[in-house]
């Protein structure tokens, strides 16, 4: 981490967004003799937000990925969540994810999932089972 973050750092001054003393001083570097009356004293807090801006503007130097957006991170889950729970495809494009609430999601997956732990049992049944007796209809069905 250490490595990466010194040569994004490295890259920011040579794009001008950061000074050497600063980037020493990001780095962990105690510096040279000038840095210790500059960025390794007791900082007034407008030098402090000064130094949290310059390294606002670096990071899109450290990150490799940028993040998206939460929604869309949120319809990516769902679906996700929709497709290990065992719908196609075409079922969840039919509906419009992002705008169903969380919990009517839980709720249909939780219906697929028993429906498919159901069809399971009626399948590979070897003699009689026990289920519940609000179930039966979906067993006879």
């Amino acid at each position: 981490m250490r490595v990466h973050f010194a040569s994004a750092m490295d890259i920011a001054e040579s794009k001008g967004q950061i000074s050497y003393s600063w980037r020493a001083f990001f780095i962990g570097h105690k510096g040279d003799i000038e840095a210790r009356y500059s960025t390794n004293k007791r900082l007034p807090p407008d030098a402090i937000e000064q130094k949290r801006e310059a390294c606002k503007i670096c990071r899109k130097y450290r990150i490799t990925e940028l993040p998206q957006e939460e929604s869309n991170i949120n319809e990516i889950i769902k679906k996700h969540m929709h497709l290990i729970a065992g719908f196609k495809k075409e079922e969840i494009e039919k509906r419009n994810i992002s705008e169903i609430s969380n919990e009517e999601i839980t709720q249909k997956i939780r219906e697929k999932l028993m429906g498919s732990i159901m069809e399971n049992l009626v399948k590979n049944a070897k003699g009689q089972f026990i289920i519940n007796k609000d179930k039966v209809e979906d067993f006879v069905s």
